[in-house]
């Protein structure tokens, strides 16, 4: 591969490592490619890796406190799962198509595209790289390990959000519960002389389920929460009482709602159906994302360059960023035209990601790079 590789050619790549989250060698693997494609740049590499989540960082000479460099650009290696043949990158139609097309190796492309150009004059910038490999499970092991381990920076530039030109201004919360019911395993024959998990863990739900708001709604944003039931799962044959249950459940919170809204939920469904066990695994309150300094000046490049005037969105999902907001770091939130992350046929458009790249370039280059 040349020294300034083209973006279609490391995205190629890049989709062509099915760096799903829980395959911790692929995408330990996937992070050591990276790092060869810039190892002869003036960068100093950290590997980490906390409970089996593989993390790179990297950072320039310029950096004088390396957890705290001006810019961070920051991205995520691993996808969910998909076909096999969503691992076979084409173009059809001047769209890039594959799995992590548009979330979010794209990203990691442009970012590499843009260390290899900066090469040797990369040693004069205040910037530093930051990949994870957990983001699609909540990403508490890769960024929000990073940053409770102080890295912060003053901003940084995360392209997971805002999709088709818009700037993500902030997002909602989410909180995911696990649910757990017990019971009494007896013969299906005679099963009014045990207790169904299933049953009782299914009533929980139904009465749970009854804080979510009916579509159609009337808002076409969608500004208010969400409750996804992802994963129930209870018993192994047919012809026995099940005795345990479990279930999954997201939850996304809207504006003036908080962590504690939804532990309101759990009590009072409880009230109904008690003897369920509920435990939280993930969770962030709805935040905001400081729109000056940084986040301003890409804006403004963007609009001199494109035309694209970026217009602010709050985002129904959530994205590592929130582990920066939440320390008053700002966060540049977009991306160039794609859609179908998650879905098949996952795609970005080619050109438009040519000129994603023009902006970033010139992005970085006015907020990290050397003043005269």
């Amino acid at each position: 591969m040349p020294h300034t590789a083209t973006l279609t050619d490391l995205l190629f790549h890049l989709i062509r490592m099915p760096t799903v989250t829980t395959d911790h060698a692929t995408n330990r693997a996937a992070l050591d490619w990276v790092e060869e494609q810039l190892h002869d740049l003036p960068l100093e590499f950290k590997h980490y890796s906390h409970h089996s989540y593989p993390s790179l960082v990297a950072t320039t000479p310029a950096v004088l406190d390396k957890k705290n460099p001006r810019l961070w650009l920051v991205g995520h290696m691993d996808v969910v799962p998909g076909e096999n043949n969503q691992y076979d990158p084409e173009i059809v139609d001047g769209r890039l198509i594959g799995r992590g097309a548009a979330d979010m190796k794209f990203a990691i492309a442009c970012f590499i595209r843009l260390l290899q150009e900066l090469g040797s004059d990369l040693a004069s910038y205040d910037i530093g790289l930051i990949l994870t490999s957990d983001e699609e499970q909540g990403g508490i092991n890769g960024a929000g390990w990073l940053v409770d381990a102080g890295y912060r920076g003053q901003a940084v530039l995360i392209p997971d959000g805002g999709l088709n030109w818009a700037m993500e201004t902030g997002a909602k919360g989410l909180a995911c519960w696990t649910l757990e019911a017990t019971g009494e395993s007896v013969h299906a024959s005679t099963n009014w002389k045990g207790v169904n998990a299933l049953d009782r863990l299914i009533d929980f739900i139904r009465v749970f389920q009854t804080n979510a708001v009916a579509e159609p709604c009337g808002d076409p944003l969608h500004a208010h929460h969400t409750i996804n039931l992802g994963i129930l799962n209870g018993g192994t044959v047919s012809n026995k009482v099940p005795d345990k249950a479990s279930a999954e459940i997201d939850i996304r919170l809207g504006a003036g709602q908080s962590i504690d809204t939804t532990r309101a939920w759990i009590q009072a469904a409880a009230e109904v159906v008690p003897g369920i066990k509920a435990s939280l695994n993930v969770s962030n309150d709805p935040y905001m994302i400081p729109q000056d300094g940084a986040v301003k000046l890409f804006r403004e490049i963007a609009l001199e360059l494109t035309d694209h005037a970026l217009p602010g969105l709050i985002s129904n999902g959530a994205s590592d960023a929130r582990f920066f907001a939440a320390h008053g770091i700002p966060a540049v939130l977009a991306r160039p035209q794609g859609g179908n992350q998650h879905g098949p046929g996952e795609w970005v458009d080619v050109a438009d990601l040519e000129l994603y790249y023009t902006v970033m370039h010139r992005f970085v280059r006015a907020w990290a790079g050397p003043k005269p």
